[in-house]
């Protein structure tokens, strides 16, 4: 640990004994047994165990803290790179639907494809960095919905191909017109 509260790899290192090679389980077991030994409660008259028992603790919490940080400005970018080719696929796609007359792919995809372009018109298609936490859970949701709902055109898509290649085997006209 350094004297301003910030940790390095190597002070984490030295701190468990064990090398900078050394791989996550080797870390995590050093980690115990250092910590089993050094514990409070097991070392109770010896000060200096219960000082590098609390040193231990805040390297492991500043590395994790490291470890685990996302810098919002590099989601947002990531994810904004993803938008509009999202939202031209998407548009794409419905456009393909209406061309080949696959109304009812048309239809489930008409409504995403429109509040695209609304979110497109409204400027309010770009994930701001600075409102990033503030709507972080609506984003979650309405994302998790898209994937759902990116999932049942694929599985109808299949569906459907599926149907027109049994179709095409068989050649029964009754079994094209069920779906």
């Amino acid at each position: 640990m350094e004297k301003d509260g910030r940790c390095s790899e190597k002070n984490l290192y030295e701190v468990l004994g064990v090398g900078e090679t050394a791989t996550q389980q080797e870390i995590k077991k050093a980690y115990h047994k250092l910590a089993l030994r050094l514990h409070p409660d097991k070392n109770k008259d010896d000060e200096e165990a219960k000082e590098k028992f609390q040193q231990l603790q805040k390297v492991i919490c500043l590395t994790d803290l490291e470890a685990d940080y996302l810098n919002p400005f590099e989601t947002s970018t990531r994810i904004n790179r993803l938008i509009l080719p999202e939202f031209i696929l998407q548009g794409s796609l419905c456009v393909l639907f209406l061309i080949t007359w696959h109304w009812v792919f048309f239809l489930v995809a008409l409504p995403v494809t429109c509040y695209h372009a609304m979110l497109y018109k409204e400027r309010r298609h770009l994930i701001d960095v600075t409102e990033v936490f503030r709507g972080i859970s609506f984003e979650k949701k309405l994302r998790f919905t898209k994937l759902g709902f990116y999932i049942f055109l694929f599985i109808m898509v299949v569906f459907r191909l599926t149907l027109s290649a049994v179709y095409s085997f068989t050649e029964d006209d009754d079994l094209l017109h069920l779906f």
